[in-house]
């Protein structure tokens, strides 16, 4: 199993097909699963509840891909091997020029477990810095995310505050997303490491 994508171990697996992430594919997303009785309930929620035209056998949602977008999903799947391949060099390349500096703190892959970097997230406390040093040499840099989910507004009716969940809250004014993406070549890394450095 060891060698099995995380989909062959779950009933069912939630993919993200978001601008940012590894297939990017519009705002959208995709559930994967080998059992028969929750693919037909995912297509039945992505259709407002129905398999037959006009039996709607539960509430559901507008959630169809048309055929335009299917076909061109399909064809970009082919490809998502390689520029995963692609992201995880970027990864352990950065991770290589990093590796001597206290000061910053890179993403772990541990074995058997592949991380998919849709983002290479560094944290440092020097973050703001760095990021100004970044944007004036024209580098998109990018805190994801700014507001640990504790103090979000959404959330304040469980009457978290600030100091709650202290790691989350340090990791939020620390964090700082790099380019990653799998067009990047090594010169681009190493120029986008040559800055990050020089600010701490």
């Amino acid at each position: 199993m060891k060698t099995k994508p995380l989909t062959y171990l779950l009933s069912l697996t939630f993919l993200c097909l978001f601008s940012g992430s590894s297939v990017v594919f519009g705002d959208a997303g995709m559930v994967v699963t080998k059992d028969k009785d929750l693919a037909n309930k995912m297509k039945m929620l992505a259709n407002h509840g129905r398999l037959d035209k006009y039996v709607h056998q539960m509430a559901g949602y507008n959630y169809r891909f048309d055929p335009l977008q299917a076909a061109i999903l399909n064809v970009k799947l082919n490809y998502l091997d390689d520029w995963l391949k692609k992201r995880r060099a970027h990864a352990r390349l950065y991770n290589q020029l990093f590796a001597e500096y206290d000061a910053i703190k890179t993403p772990v892959e541990r074995d058997h477990n592949l991380h998919v970097h849709t983002y290479y997230v560094i944290r440092t406390s020097k973050r703001d810095a760095v990021m100004q040093k970044l944007h004036n040499h024209e580098i998109d840099a990018i805190i994801h995310y700014p507001i640990p989910l504790h103090l979000q507004p959404a959330f304040s009716d469980l009457s978290y505050r600030s100091g709650d969940f202290p790691i989350a809250e340090q990791s939020a004014t620390e964090i700082l997303s790099l380019p990653l993406y799998p067009e990047l070549e090594p010169n681009q890394i190493e120029y986008i490491a040559e800055q990050v450095l020089s600010a701490i």
